[in-house]
Parts: C-alpha cells; structure tokens; sequence
C-alpha cells in the first residue's frame, strides 16, 4: 500500500495525499494493497471523490484486516484475483489456517495452502455463502467488468457503436472455460467417449472476421519452420 510514495502511510491524511497524487500524475484507477481499515477507508473515499476507479489485491499479509465484502462496501470497484473472497465466507475465523512453517515468498507453498481456503469457509449453498454471493458478485460479468474498465461505451456487451470484437465458438464456456483455448478441451461424452471439443471458432476484430482454427495452423506451421532453420530442439530431462 502506498507505492511510490517516499514515506510510509500511517495517516488518513497520508492515504488522501497519495491517491491525490496519483490523480495528479494521470491515474484513472488504482490498485491497492492491504492496509489498516481506518487507512483504507480514507483512500476510498478520496478515490472516489476524485472519479477514480479502484482495485485490490487482498494480500494474505494484511487479509485479516479487511476482506472483499468489507472493502467493496467502502467503495472498491473490483477484486483483484480472489485473494479476499474466501476470508469474507469465513464463520468461525479472520484468517486462514497457516503451517507453522508456513513461508509466504516461497509461491508454491503459498499457492497450495490458498487453495485449502475453500475448506475453511462456509459451505457453499449455506446462508452465509449465499449473502457474500449475492453482495459481492455481480452477475452480468462482461457488462460489469467493462464498466469497472470504464469501457462499457466501447465493449462489454453485442449493441450497435461498441466494438465488433468477437470470438465465436460452438461451446458453452460457462460450462468449461476451456473451450476457450485455441485447441480446445477434453470431454467425456454421454457414450463415455473421451473427445475434443470448442476452440474458437471465428474471431472478429473489428468487424472483420477471421478463421481462428486457419490462424492457429498457420502459426503452427511457422513455428515449424523457424525451428527447423535455427536447428532448435527442446530437451526435457528425464525423456529420450
């Protein structure tokens, strides 16, 4: 929290004077980092006094202060990844259940016991999942999220004026996001087949569309060929 400022921010009045700089310096948005509640409730509000928009990365480090709900409610327009959620879910606890050992800079070690969280929270379906559900997430995704961008003028949502940027694709990725990827994903069928499915299909950039499965063997092909003129080979250890 307060990065690129010369001095700690211990004060309310610190807090304000840094967002003002920020604005000062071209800022439309700012993306914060944990801090005291009194601290960040002061940046928000300036934040927004100013007509900025405003980010977060819970950090784990400072978590146990304020969590995603809490935060939103003082003005954060979004959650940065999703450090911030689970703690807003938690009933019987602020903060997760850490290893002694626990060592935060060590990512894979942070990474596996983040994805222990979900144990630790409500159940899903149960009261308190539904309230934090319903008060922090917005369920129109592309509309909201352009709108945090303030880009909601020019993207966002399929209407005449906005941007004709498009993918197309045969799947549903609400049910998999992995029809997304260029290649697609694995599914079981309903016969037990195991098959390969979605990979964008058309993309369209403004306006004017192209054959996304043309583009991806084209590229396959010149990474071939680039290979095959520098001599490139990849090793992986352990394989022959």
């Amino acid at each position: 929290f307060g990065q690129g400022n010369e001095d700690p921010i211990t004060s309310q009045a610190d807090a304000r004077d840094w967002v003002k700089k920020n604005a000062n310096h071209g800022a439309d948005g700012i993306k914060f980092f944990g801090t005291r509640p009194d601290i960040m409730e002061a940046a928000l509000d300036e934040n927004k006094q100013l007509g900025l928009r405003a980010a977060c990365h819970h950090a784990q480090m400072d978590v146990a202060w304020l969590n995603g709900v809490q935060t939103a409610r003082m003005g954060l327009t979004s959650m940065e990844h999703w450090y911030g959620l689970p703690e807003a879910m938690f009933t019987d606890r602020t903060i997760q259940d850490y290893p002694l050992d626990y060592n935060y800079r060590n990512e894979q070690h942070r990474f596996s016991e983040a994805g222990k969280l979900w144990q630790q929270t409500a159940a899903p379906g149960s009261d308190k999942w539904n309230e934090v559900m319903e008060t922090l997430l917005a369920p129109d995704f592309t509309l909201k999220g352009a709108e945090a961008l303030g880009a909601a003028h020019e993207i966002g949502s399929i209407e005449v004026g906005k941007l004709a940027d498009l993918v197309i694709i045969e799947e549903n990725p609400l049910q998999n996001l992995k029809v997304l990827y260029g290649t697609g994903a694995i599914k079981l069928t309903d016969d037990n087949e195991v098959v390969r499915v979605g990979g964008v299909k058309y993309t369209i950039k403004d306006g004017i569309v192209y054959d996304a499965k043309k583009l991806l063997a084209d590229v396959k092909q010149m990474v071939q060929e680039a290979k095959e003129k520098d001599g490139y080979e990849i090793y992986q250890p352990g394989l022959r």
